[in-house]
């Protein structure tokens, strides 16, 4: 639902980018309402098309204001008619699950800036995958080892504030509209207690804008293009290689599925049983707790 909440997304920027008119809103609020049925954090559409309003000044605030408006309306009339005729509501579990420490939220910030840019995972394929867990459980209980979550906090926001004084120096003014991309795309998940690779589907575009205009900015066209071959193998290998590890976690789990049925299909309903020594992922992925 990710990808197709931020297709959808980028669908009604596009046509609204395009044309702005009156008589071409209803394909861009389908869009956008395909998106928030697709996944409620796509609201970001709001910001983002007043953003986009801004920067090519097409149509006029009256028609943001009718695209903007109207799908919410339409989803909120969903949303009412599940919830008082469909089990499984979700709106408490969604409202208790923001964190608004202000440490975390820039350290989400700086983190998912810097796993846009490399994909971090990529490394624990030679650090071994102990690291990122030791890396996790430092960033999820910071008060149990405050010295290591200063350091890794200092780190990333050195890395990060060298890649955007880079950035800045190169574009000047022109760096305003990609940040501003990814800050509105990122937003939701900023005050999210998870955090996950997926969120970035939407946020990357405003990435390979600032990476677009980065290069295009270089007056050396031969090192643009390296840094651009480079910048394109490194995210192709960690995509090559993760795809690698999810079907090797999903073969362990379905010999997993299998030895625990193999042991237990004789155990009465209502039995209690327990696990010792299970471990809880493969590769880096969860391989257990889907089943």
């Amino acid at each position: 639902n990710e990808i197709f909440s931020a297709v959808f997304v980028l669908t009604g920027l596009f046509l609204f980018s395009k044309n702005g008119s009156a008589y071409f809103s209803l394909p861009i609020i389908l869009v956008f309402l395909l998106a928030l049925l697709s996944r409620e954090s796509a609201v970001c559409y709001i910001p983002l098309i007043i953003l986009v309003k801004l920067k090519t000044g097409k149509s006029n605030w009256k028609n943001v204001i009718v695209v903007s408006v109207i799908p919410i309306l339409f989803y909120l009339a969903f949303r009412i008619y599940s919830e008082t005729y469909l089990k499984g509501s979700n709106i408490g579990s969604m409202i208790d699950s923001f964190d608004l420490n202000p440490v975390k939220v820039i350290y989400k910030f700086l983190h998912y800036f810097v796993n846009m840019i490399f994909p971090v995972k990529l490394l624990f394929e030679f650090t071994g995958y102990n690291s990122l867990e030791n890396l996790i459980s430092i960033f999820r209980k910071p008060m149990e080892n405050p010295g290591m979550f200063t350091l890794l906090f200092l780190s990333v926001s050195g890395i990060c504030a060298s890649v955007i004084f880079l950035f800045y120096k190169n574009l000047k003014k022109e760096i305003i509209f990609p940040a501003l991309f990814i800050v509105f795309s990122l937003g939701i998940y900023i005050l999210s207690f998870n955090t996950a690779e997926r969120f970035l589907y939407l946020p990357s575009v405003g990435i390979c804008i600032l990476l677009g205009l980065f290069f295009d900015s270089l007056k050396n066209k031969k090192i643009a293009l390296s840094f651009f071959i480079l910048f394109f193998s490194i995210h192709s290998a960690s995509f090559f290689i993760r795809e690698i590890r999810y079907k090797e976690a999903a073969s362990y789990s379905s010999d997993v599925i299998t030895g625990l049925y193999s042991k237990t299909k004789n155990i009465g309903i209502g039995s209690t049983v327990y696990f010792e020594n299970l471990p809880p992922k493969k590769s880096g992925v969860f391989s257990i707790s889907p089943y």
